[in-house]
């Protein structure tokens, strides 16, 4: 640690001393201007141009240099498909996660490389998402793994039938959590071998729910959403209680929600029921009120979240489109922030090069007359020396 510390401190020196030369040779050229050592001002802003120049040309070269460029060439691809890779992208709906056990599927993100991951494309997560790792997720996989090595269902090398018979059988109550993350492949084995399965138990990406469920705290749902059916129930806290208010879904079993378009930004959903609904999304709720925004047929209204992480909404009987867009006040604001701040700028560079022209006009440069102004004062000063 201390000589970290002590490099640190030398390169700060370095920069001050650096910082130091810059300033005093542009206060000399100064100094020589005001005092009328120089009096050509093109010498002033050609110097003073010479050292911005130097100076930043110094230290754009500490961070792209000619190490920087290199012959083009071709790179060889790390994300190369494999197998299960292969097979599961013959899915033709893209719009599913999986679940890969290869790898640490929350610290690895070579998964995301190929399809959307349960895993995730970062290690650094979303708190509520973490909390919901570290809670119920992580045992739903522990819980997954023992049961396949206890079973010897890895042992063939040549099907995934024994572990695709497993998913099938197994209970709903055993992989709720990753049901409700729409897992709808998964990937076991090794990384030498890996094994996709479909996971058929998969709740998909929008379902409506036949009750609501609210709890007091946080606490009390990240418990309860890992002891209940999220496929039938949906937990809210009780904080959304007065955006559901009376509201109690009327729940319709010929009704259905369909994802019809998928973007990072921007998802979109039909709906059809012939009573009031209650739909639960497999995308992850974040910041009320001030990052997605959610309209129903083009008129925005609210939404709230359920089971810890996910989305919900109500939904009016009838056919209906559902769209959320993620579209933050704050980054408008700072959008209009910005574009008053440019043309701000603007406007003044504008004035300053407008008024610099008006004043050439009015007040023509008097070159002729200078020269002559000196020339008679250098004769006389001659005539003086001449006279002595």
């Amino acid at each position: 640690m201390n000589a970290l510390q002590a490099d640190r401190k030398e390169l700060l020196q370095a920069d001050a001393w650096r910082s130091f030369i810059f300033i005093a040779l542009g206060a000399g050229l100064l100094y020589l201007y005001v005092f009328g050592t120089i009096v050509n001002k093109k010498i002033i802003l050609v110097g003073t141009g010479a050292l911005i120049l130097v100076d930043l040309w110094a230290v754009d070269k500490r961070y792209l240099n000619a190490d920087n460029f290199v012959e083009e060439q071709e790179e060889a691809n790390d994300f190369s498909k494999s197998f299960a890779d292969r097979q599961i992208l013959k899915d033709q709906d893209p719009n599913y996660r999986v679940l890969n056990l290869t790898v640490s599927p929350f610290n690895d993100a070579t998964t995301s490389y190929h399809h959307k991951s349960i895993g995730g494309y970062h290690g650094a997560k979303l708190g509520r998402y973490q909390e919901l790792i570290d809670y119920q997720i992580q045992d739903d996989i522990a819980y997954l793994q023992q049961n396949l090595r206890s079973r010897n269902l890895l042992q063939n090398r040549q099907t995934n039938e024994p572990v695709q018979r497993y998913i099938q059988r197994a209970k709903a109550q055993e992989l709720t959590i990753l049901n409700m993350l729409d897992m709808r492949y998964l990937i076991v084995g090794s990384k030498k071998r890996e094994i996709p399965v479909k996971n058929p138990a998969a709740y998909g990406n929008a379902w409506f729910v036949r009750n609501l469920q609210k709890v007091a705290s946080a606490d009390q749902a990240i418990d309860q959403v890992g002891k209940i059916d999220p496929l039938n129930t949906a937990i809210y806290n009780k904080k959304y209680q007065d955006y559901i208010g009376g509201f109690k879904p009327e729940y319709d079993p010929n009704g259905s929600i369909e994802l019809t378009m998928y973007k990072p930004n921007e998802v979109k959903y039909k709906t059809k029921a012939s009573s009031s609904q209650f739909a639960v999304f497999s995308e992850i709720y974040y910041n009320d009120h001030k990052g997605w925004q959610v309209y129903l047929d083009g008129e925005k209204v609210e939404h709230m979240q359920v089971n810890y992480v996910l989305r919900g909404m109500k939904v009016p009987a009838g056919e209906h489109t559902i769209r959320f867009e993620f579209d933050p006040p704050t980054y408008q604001r700072y959008e209009m922030v910005s574009l008053a701040s440019s043309l701000l700028s603007l406007v003044l560079i504008f004035a300053g090069v407008g008024y610099e022209i008006r004043h050439l006009i009015k007040n023509p440069p008097k070159v002729e007359e200078e020269a002559k102004s000196k020339q008679s004062k250098q004769t006389s000063k001659q005539r003086k020396k001449s006279k002595k």
